[in-house]
């Protein structure tokens, strides 16, 4: 017999989002729901000879970002981040604050790379910045306020510049300062990560 799932809360956000553009949507370790939307038109792509098309790390103005905290069907927190000069992929809570990524880094030289992890207050206050690596497909973190990181092929095996990438072990965590605390290794029979495109971190102690 089939068992039949059905919601224990809904939350109707079209007139809430009107015509602003959703870039993320993602659960928090709680079950809270976050929505990032774009208020300003996105700059997010750059072509190159003509045809092909590739992310665009830093808009050519700074952009203005909405974030929407969803608990129990009900909207928790509706705050707007000015000026934030990267372009948003990603968002999670971390700790009391929040974590908005870009999903791309560039590599320029040892002491010069893109610090694509962008920590705001609630109050939108920008905080701190630190680098999370390039090719980021997906990024979950933790009620005590680890990051966990996963990484597309690119993030792997290089690019951007990155002959060395920070992702190359597909699988990283972080603490909230953005310290590497944890790197996949592949032991015995388990294969090395070339993609790592589904990431579901359940609990502190289960990813």
């Amino acid at each position: 017999m089939k068992k039949v799932l059905r919601p224990t809360f809904s939350c109707n956000l079209k007139e809430t989002i009107g015509n602003q553009t959703v870039v993320a949507f993602n659960v928090g370790p709680s079950g809270e729901v976050y929505v990032l939307l774009a208020v300003d038109t996105l700059d997010y792509r750059t072509e190159d000879n003509g045809f092909a098309s590739f992310a665009k790390i830093i808009p050519d103005s700074p952009q203005r970002y909405r974030v929407l905290i969803i608990r129990k069907g009900e909207l928790e927190l509706d705050l707007v981040v000015f000026g934030e000069r990267f372009n948003i992929h990603e968002i999670q809570p971390l700790g009391s604050d929040l974590l908005l990524a870009c999903s791309r880094s560039q590599y320029r030289g040892e002491h010069d790379f893109d610090l694509n992890a962008r920590v705001y207050s609630r109050d939108g206050v920008f905080l701190r910045e630190f680098l999370l690596g390039d090719g980021i497909a997906s990024i979950q973190t933790t009620r005590r306020g680890e990051i966990w990181t996963s990484y597309f092929d690119e993030g792997v095996f290089g690019n951007y510049g990155w002959h060395t990438p920070v992702g190359a072990a597909g699988l990283v965590a972080w603490n909230e300062m953005g310290d590497k605390v944890y790197e996949y290794d592949a032991v015995g029979p388990v294969d090395a990560i070339v993609d790592c495109y589904a990431l579901n971190v359940a609990s502190d102690e289960d990813v």
